[in-house]
């Protein structure tokens, strides 16, 4: 058990249990259909505090078990599916790692969380990223206030992991 306790949703589980080893996905394929239709990741910077788009192309990753770190940055709340990502240079400053962590020593890197806190529905990186089409479904209607003012449990939680 960790300092902060358990995370209410287990997302290495899903990412790493079933897409790698359960049904793992078919890798050589992923990276054929690549160039006919890429993949974007969009998550959080919460340094730079803007979208952060994965791809294939930029080498964000280049297997599977990186694709799966991308995507458990961009599908990570905290305070409820554990830790944020952390993608940065380690200390020799030549590799990108990709590490799960709050506080990681020895990382200047760029701690990622849910792509919703930044950009809750990713259109403009589309766009950026070139897309010529973009197919936005919304399941809150207009004039709906979605941002509000944080309770009391949203600040217990940036309090713990945002220190």
């Amino acid at each position: 058990r960790s300092e902060f306790g358990k995370p209410v949703l287990e997302l290495s589980y899903l990412l790493k249990k079933i897409v790698q080893e359960d049904k793992p996905l078919d890798w050589e394929k992923f990276v054929k259909m690549q160039t006919v239709q890429p993949l974007k990741v969009v998550a959080s910077g919460l340094k730079s505090e803007k979208a952060v788009v994965f791809d294939m192309e930029k080498e964000s990753f280049k297997t599977l078990d990186e694709l799966t770190n991308c995507m458990h940055a961009s599908m990570l709340l905290p305070g409820i599916a554990g830790p944020v990502m952390n993608i940065g240079e380690s200390d020799n400053g030549k590799k990108k790692e990709q590490t799960i962590g709050n506080y990681v020593k020895g990382q200047t890197g760029e701690p990622l969380a849910d792509a919703l806190v930044y950009e809750p529905m990713p259109w403009r990186s589309a766009v950026a990223e070139g897309a010529t089409h973009v197919l936005v479904l919304r399941t809150i209607p207009d004039g709906v206030d979605v941002t509000g003012k944080p309770s009391f449990f949203q600040k217990l939680l940036m309090r713990r992991f945002f220190r």
